[in-house]
């Protein structure tokens, strides 16, 4: 087992001992680990997550930025055990998501809500 093979069955075990459920996650940084090792790599570096995160073109962004996000959680795990492991930066590939619009009750709306939780704890 290589040392990063090693330390992703440690990181998942420390994982569900903190109650994780992680059942695709693991399949997925397995799937990274065996993308870095096919390039001949030792290390996570950010060069390797970004195009693990988006070698497939079918993939929607958010499922980029999803598998960025899950590398990047193990890469600070592997920080602390590995100097030389790049953690790669939040954010850098957007995930497509709409926002939520903020919706700004009226002061009926308001008073209305609180008269039904008043009679929802009597």
């Amino acid at each position: 087992m290589t040392t990063l093979r090693k330390s992703l069955a440690d990181y998942l075990e420390l994982r569900r001992g903190m109650g994780f459920k992680l059942r695709y996650y693991e399949r997925r940084l397995g799937r990274f680990l065996s993308f870095i090792e096919e390039r001949g790599a030792k290390k996570i570096t950010t060069k390797l997550a970004i195009q693990f995160a988006t070698h497939d073109s079918d993939l929607k962004p958010r499922t980029m930025a999803g598998r960025l996000s899950e590398v990047r959680s193990f890469a600070r795990y592997q920080l602390a055990h590995d100097a030389a492991t790049e953690v790669p930066p939040r954010h850098l590939l957007a995930n497509g998501g709409t926002p939520a619009k903020a919706y700004i009750y009226s002061e009926s709306e308001i008073i209305r809500l609180l008269r039904a939780a008043r009679k929802q704890s009597e």
